[in-house]
C-alpha cells in the first residue's frame, strides 16, 4: 500500500516547523532523544508496528507523534488485491486498530482523523457499485462506503 504523494504532501504541509520525519523501517535510535515533534510514516509496511512505535516512544519519551498511515480497508487497494496485488509488506492496518496498538505502545492517541479520497462517493451514496480495478463491488451500507473511501488515518498521539 502507498500512500499518494498529494496525501503525504498536504500532511506534511501540516506539521509544525522542523518536524523530523521518520520511515518506520529506519534506524530509531538515531533519532535525538531531545526531538519534541515526530512524523512516521509507512507503519503498515513494517512486519511489527507495535515494536516500532514502542521504539520510538523509548526514543523520543518526550515526543508527540505524528503518524500516516494507509488504510488496509481503501477500496482501491482491496480492488488491487483481489486483482492479484501484494498487500503492504507488513499488514495493512484498518481504523479499529490504530488506538489499542498506540495504546499498547504507550502512547495516548488524541486524535485519528481519516484522509478521505473525494474521488470517490459519499456514504449517503449507498448503494451503489463501484469498479475497482477489474473487481465491481456492491456496497449497500454508507458507514462501509464511508470506511473504504479513507485512504489513509492521520493520527497524533502523546505522552501517557
Amino acid at each position: 500500500m502507498v500512500i499518494r504523494p498529494e496525501i503525504r504532501q498536504s500532511v506534511l504541509a501540516n506539521l509544525p516547523a522542523g518536524t523530523p520525519c521518520v520511515q518506520a523501517s529506519s534506524d530509531i535510535a538515531a533519532l535525538d532523544p531531545a526531538t519534541t515533534d515526530v512524523f512516521l510514516e509507512a507503519l503498515e509496511e513494517h512486519a511489527d508496528p507495535l515494536a516500532v512505535l514502542r521504539a520510538v516512544r523509548a526514543q523520543l519519551p518526550r515526543a508527540r507523534l505524528f503518524a500516516l498511515i494507509a488504510n488496509g480497508a481503501y477500496l482501491p487497494t482491496l480492488g488491487a488485491f483481489f486483482a492479484g496485488a501484494p498487500f503492504a509488506a507488513g499488514r495493512p492496518l484498518v481504523h479499529a486498530e490504530i488506538e489499542p496498538l498506540f495504546s499498547a505502545a504507550g502512547w495516548q492517541t488524541q486524535t485519528i482523523v481519516p484522509v478521505v479520497d473525494a474521488t470517490l462517493p459519499p456514504g449517503q451514496a449507498a448503494p451503489l457499485e463501484i469498479n475497482a480495478g477489474p473487481i465491481i463491488f456492491q456496497i449497500t451500507d454508507p458507514a462501509v462506503l464511508e470506511r473504504v473511501r479513507s485512504a489513509a488515518f492521520f493520527v497524533v498521539a502523546g505522552r501517557r
